[in-house]
């Protein structure tokens, strides 16, 4: 009678146990970190951000923009008391380099702004929307 050794198959048991469990880890990981994404813990990039400053309009253009469009203006301050629209350097080394920056208290007003701005035909320069 013949008898064959155990050893492969008990190997090839612990190497396909192995890789299920890694395998389980890394999607339980991902929809982890998917759930959290989406909850605000990690942010996700897109932020509050605006274009390199090289690229910004003047602050005579940026003015102009805002001059040009108090419809709009009118709409993004009454999307709350925590809003305000104006012209401004974000941070540039050459202060002349300026956008429109309208500034939010909530998420409801955050909210309210990007339907305002994605529903319009904008100021026709960069518009930074940051939280107070």
């Amino acid at each position: 009678m013949r008898t064959e050794s155990t050893e492969p198959m008990t190997q090839n048991r612990k190497t396909r146990r192995g890789l299920f469990a890694a395998l389980a880890f890394v999607i339980v990981g991902g929809l982890a970190a998917g759930a959290m994404a989406l909850g605000g813990n990690f942010p996700l990039g897109g932020g509050d951000t605006h274009p390199p400053c090289d690229q910004l309009p003047t602050a005579a253009e940026a003015r102009d923009g805002l001059d040009s469009n108090p419809g709009l203006v009118s709409q993004l301050t009454a999307a709350g008391p925590g809003v305000s629209v104006g012209v401004d350097s974000p941070g540039c080394d050459n202060v002349n380099q300026s956008l429109i920056d309208v500034t939010y208290s909530t998420g409801e007003e955050r909210d309210l702004i990007d339907a305002v701005l994605t529903s319009s035909d904008g100021f026709g320069v960069p518009v930074y929307v940051h939280k107070r």
